[in-house]
Parts: C-alpha cells; structure tokens; sequence
C-alpha cells in the first residue's frame, strides 16, 4: 500500500496476472481494474503514453487464462 503518495517504481508492480472468478473470460476488455490497479491493452497504454502521467507510467504484463500457463493474446499493461 501507499500511503504516502510518491511514485513507485516498476519493482512494486505485477508483471504476470490471471484470470479469476467462477468462469474463463471469452475476452478481456481493452481497460478494466486489476486487483490493485487499471490494466489497459497495449494499444491504449501508447496513447495514454502521449500524454503527462506526472510520475506515474505504464508497465507490461503478462495476462494468463485461470490455469495460469495460458497466456492470453493480446500484450497489456498495469
């Protein structure tokens, strides 16, 4: 948690996530919200890119179905 506001660096995010719930996902969205935070496919991370995050940035991750050995196709990031 933080709790004191200032930017974390990319060590204090998630670089593989996967699927939860009752039932496999038939898609993921193009943005949703992670357990602890936005994931955003790659495509609108460059966009969100062009802009000033202040301190914050975008990091890859690597999205697996619930078995979590299937990766999931498309590139996303946290």
């Amino acid at each position: 948690m933080n709790d004191e506001g200032i930017a974390l660096g990319p060590e204090c995010f998630p670089t593989v996530m996967w699927a939860g719930g009752e039932r496999e996902p038939k898609a993921i969205p193009d943005l949703f919200q992670g357990m602890n935070g936005f994931v955003v496919l790659e495509k609108a991370a460059d966009v969100l890119l062009q802009f000033d995050l202040g301190e914050g940035g975008v990091d890859p991750v690597k999205l697996l179905r619930r078995d979590r050995l299937t990766a999931f196709p498309d590139a996303y990031s946290f």
